[in-house]
């Protein structure tokens, strides 16, 4: 295997992983769906476009059916991430479904053309699955300029959509700059495929396919020096240094925005191994602008901070759950003991957990019901009931003997 195939490999294997890891994570961003979709609609790409040019038994018919709408999609999806998070998008809405026809239009007419024309379709077997003018086939590079040309449309409009944005101030991850340079590349990766298909030149080709690898390959280094770069949106949030405070740099009204979509959407607190370190890199500052901004502007330290986002989830489990058990639920929001959970619900509430669910039963329980609890048994008397209170009365009696 030479260098080449090698690095296709590599780029395929963790293109694919990172963007299948953004999906698995405990309630995914719109952002991060997004933002997955998009890698791994350049990774397939990459990879079956390599493997229909050399011809590669594993290029199954369904993976080239597939290759051509993916490739349209991936201008609509590239737009849609920009704007979550140049305008804070967080849904789609329904006019944003008005990007996606193309990407049924274009290969329907493409292989409804293929079917009237057998021949054409064999001449593009027989061309090694590389299109050329003189096959009979120019229709279908008609359908591909376009498509490309559709592509180049939806990255000249994401370029356009950030410098807007940085030209009217509004705050920008620090990402941005390296997603512009992603976007230029992408540009020149478009004409170059332009160029591919009217000149069918092999060098541009290889060219092209490493340079989609290299953008694949730096996006996977990235989110492993920064997890949270990319999958989160991440404000630049620095200003210029003053002297003392650790805050000085820092835009607050974002740190707290910031703070407030990795606790209550990403729900970071349910993790019981969350470190002040862990959660400033997901911030992208440093762990001691974070503790700063915890003492001065919630009047909390880091531990006492995650604590109380983990006993409000715990008071709603309760409420909501009454049959399960206390100790899975102070798991579940992150504490790593039954004791350190109790303790800490009744210095917060002023309740035990278990008094705490008690007292919100004993709320939503209906008028005219008692309960008799013994070791063994919870027998309830309901003043409605067509039998006497004192018949029940006797019956639980001779159980609790």
């Amino acid at each position: 295997m030479t260098f080449y195939n090698y690095l296709i490999i590599f780029s395929t294997s963790i293109g694919f992983l990172m963007a299948l890891s953004m999906l698995i994570r405990r309630r995914p961003l719109y952002r991060n769906i997004i933002f997955s979709m998009l890698l791994f609609f350049i990774t397939y790409v990459n990879l079956f476009a390599h493997l229909e040019y050399i011809n590669s038994p594993w290029n199954l018919p369904v993976f080239s059916f597939l290759r051509f709408p993916v490739s349209i999609l991936l201008g609509p999806v590239m737009y849609l991430y920009i704007l979550s998070l140049t305008e804070e998008k967080t849904k789609l809405v329904k006019t944003d479904f008005i990007h996606f026809p193309p990407a049924v239009i274009f290969p329907l007419a493409g292989y409804i053309y293929l079917y009237h024309n057998l021949s054409a379709l064999s001449n593009l077997k027989s061309q090694n699955h590389v299109i050329s003018w003189d096959t009979g086939l120019a229709f279908l590079n008609l359908i591909g300029l376009t498509a490309i040309a559709y592509l180049i449309f939806y990255i000249s409009l994401s370029i356009r959509n950030i410098f807007k944005s940085i030209k009217k101030g509004i705050p920008l991850p620090s990402s941005i700059l390296l997603l512009l340079i992603i976007l230029f590349l992408s540009l020149l990766l478009a004409v170059t495929a332009i160029e591919i298909i009217i000149t069918r030149s092999e060098l541009l080709f290889y060219l092209n396919r490493i340079l989609n690898s290299i953008i694949i390959i730096v996006l996977f280094l990235v989110n492993q020096w920064k997890p949270y770069f990319l999958m989160h949106n991440t404000y630049n949030i620095k200003k210029e240094r003053k002297s003392k405070s650790y805050l000085s740099k820092i835009n607050l009204s974002q740190l707290d925005k910031q703070l407030k979509t990795v606790m209550e959407k990403e729900k970071f607190y349910c993790d019981e191994d969350l470190t002040l370190k862990r959660l400033s890199d997901a911030l992208d500052i440093t762990p001691h602008q974070l503790s700063e901004f915890l003492n001065e502007h919630h009047k909390k330290n880091f531990k006492h901070f995650v604590n109380s986002y983990r006993i409000e989830e715990a008071k709603e489990q309760l409420q909501e759950q009454p049959d399960r058990n206390a100790l899975t639920i102070a798991l579940a929001v992150g504490f790593n003991s039954y004791t350190t959970f109790h303790t800490t619900f009744k210095k917060e509430v002023g309740q035990s957990p278990n008094d705490f669910r008690r007292s919100i039963l004993k709320k939503t329980r209906p008028k005219g019901s008692a309960t008799v609890c013994s070791r063994h048994n919870n027998i309830r008397i309901s003043a409605d009931s067509k039998e006497t209170g004192v018949h029940h009365l006797n019956k639980a009696a001779r159980k609790l003997r």
